[in-house]
C-alpha cells in the first residue's frame, strides 16, 4: 500500500454555451443565441450551435487543486505492475465557477476517483 499527494495552483477555462434558436417570423431564420435561463424555451430550441460559437468569450478561473491518493498493489513481485488507485481531489475557486446552466456556481468542487493501473516497472 502507498500514498501520495499533490498540491498546487491551476487554470480553469468556461466557455459559454450557445443553442440555434427558430425564429417564427417571415424570414423563418436559424440563429445562434447564448444560453439565458430567462429567456430559454425548449420550443425555440432546434439543437446545439458550434463548438467554435462563444471561444471568444473564454473566461479564466484561477484555482487551487489538492489531491490524495491511495495504492493497493495486487501484483506479484514481478515486473508488472497492477494496482487499485483510489483517491479524492479538491478544487478551490476563489472566483465561484459556473458548471451548469441552472446550477449555482460552485467555489469548492470535490470529487472521487478509483482507477486500475496495470504495466511494467521501469526501475
Amino acid at each position: 500500500m502507498r500514498y501520495s499527494y499533490s498540491i498546487g495552483p491551476g487554470i480553469a477555462f468556461a466557455k459559454p454555451y450557445y443553442y440555434t434558436t427558430v425564429t417564427h417570423d417571415a424570414s423563418t431564420v436559424n440563429k445562434f443565441r447564448r444560453f439565458n435561463e430567462t429567456t430559454f424555451t425548449q420550443d425555440s430550441v432546434i439543437g446545439r450551435a458550434s463548438f467554435s460559437n462563444g471561444l471568444g468569450e473564454l473566461a479564466v478561473y484561477p484555482f487551487l487543486a489538492g489531491k490524495f491518493n491511495l495504492s493497493f498493489e495486487y501484483a506479484p513481485y514481478t515486473n508488472l505492475v497492477k494496482a487499485i488507485e483510489t483517491g479524492v481531489s479538491i478544487n478551490y475557486f476563489p472566483i465561484k465557477l459556473p458548471t451548469m446552466a441552472r446550477n449555482p456556481a460552485e467555489a469548492l468542487i470535490v470529487t472521487i476517483h478509483v482507477g486500475f493501473v496495470f504495466g511494467k516497472r521501469w526501475y
